[in-house]
């Protein structure tokens, strides 16, 4: 199951460098004979009725929402999608390719902890979480599946991480939801949405911040990667509040990020959903790959604080 990554991460090109404030991003640009999975994300299929994403039952359950796909196609909700209303606001624990016209409990995290009421039937969708959410949700996953099989993520750390995201962006919310945050800043999404234009060839991003490489995020096609562009940018965005500033020259060393991903001692288990779910941990370094039909869907990989990588591409 390592060879589609290897050869995911040997066929990337890289584009020109755009640079913004803080922010760093490296386009990855894919091979052009490049198809992908066949799929709908999650937020087309929402828009489409073609989704239902609602509480386990009357009462609910913290960590567990359900899916289900009333389409004819699958549906890709990636790792970090952050979900709008019923009993209290969530955060999706890992990447999913739901199977067509299926049910599917799927492992959430609150990011809303003041609220435990009934807001609608269904959730809508919205932003993408920050990379320091997203990278400890990854690490928890990945040591639960190790050591039992089955996703589970330290509720008490997302909360903590929210009640600090809300107090960086000095945003008031008297439920502590997650998405105040995200409220807050929309003049300043605005503003990099304007800053920051890719190739349409783009499948993914190697993002920096003060010169020091954060994350690679690939998805297997251009449509799929352009679709959840704005939102992912937002997450980005909301982790530099996350991050003291450095005095380093920005510039970050893509190449440097993508070759430890590719060495990192890699373990396979079942993906929720269809496909198979690729876990990856080394000195520094988190991170996932979903497989289906021998093809990395969507890759996330996150530098951890122990090590962080700097100098050019």
């Amino acid at each position: 199951m390592v060879a589609p990554l290897n050869d995911l991460l040997g066929t990337l090109r890289f584009g020109q460098p755009v640079c913004h404030q803080r922010l760093e991003v490296v386009p990855l640009l894919a091979p052009t004979q490049q198809h992908g999975v066949a799929y709908i994300t999650y937020d087309e299929a929402i828009a489409a009725s073609k989704l239902l994403l609602e509480e386990v039952g009357a009462a609910g359950s913290v960590p567990h929402l359900l899916a289900t796909n009333l389409g004819s196609e699958r549906v890709l909700i990636p790792d970090g999608t952050t979900l709008v209303g019923c009993k209290q606001n969530r955060v999706v624990n890992v990447t999913i390719l739901l199977e067509s016209e299926s049910k599917t409990v799927i492992p959430v995290s609150c990011v809303e902890r003041g609220r435990w009421s009934l807001l609608s039937k269904l959730f809508a969708a919205g932003s993408t979480g920050d990379k320091e959410l997203r990278t400890k949700m990854c690490q928890d996953a990945t040591r639960s599946l190790k050591h039992g099989a089955q996703v589970r993520v330290s509720q008490h750390k997302v909360w903590q991480h929210v009640d600090d995201v809300l107090r960086a962006a000095k945003a008031d919310s008297p439920s502590a939801a997650y998405h105040a945050a995200y409220a807050e800043k929309q003049p300043e999404f605005a503003e990099f949405k304007q800053a920051i234009s890719l190739p349409r060839e783009t499948v993914g991003v190697a993002v920096a911040v003060d010169g020091s490489c954060e994350l690679v995020e690939v998805f297997d096609r251009p449509e799929a990667f352009a679709r959840l562009w704005q939102r992912l940018l937002d997450g980005y965005v909301v982790s530099l509040g996350q991050r003291p500033r450095a005095q380093v020259a920005v510039s970050a060393n893509a190449a440097e990020f993508l070759r430890r991903v590719a060495q990192a001692p890699h373990e396979a288990f079942p993906a929720v959903g269809v496909g198979t779910s690729v876990r990856f941990e080394s000195d520094g370094l988190t991170g996932a790959a979903l497989v289906c039909d021998d093809q990395v869907v969507h890759l996330a990989a996150f530098a951890t604080p122990h090590n962080t990588s700097n100098s050019g591409t």
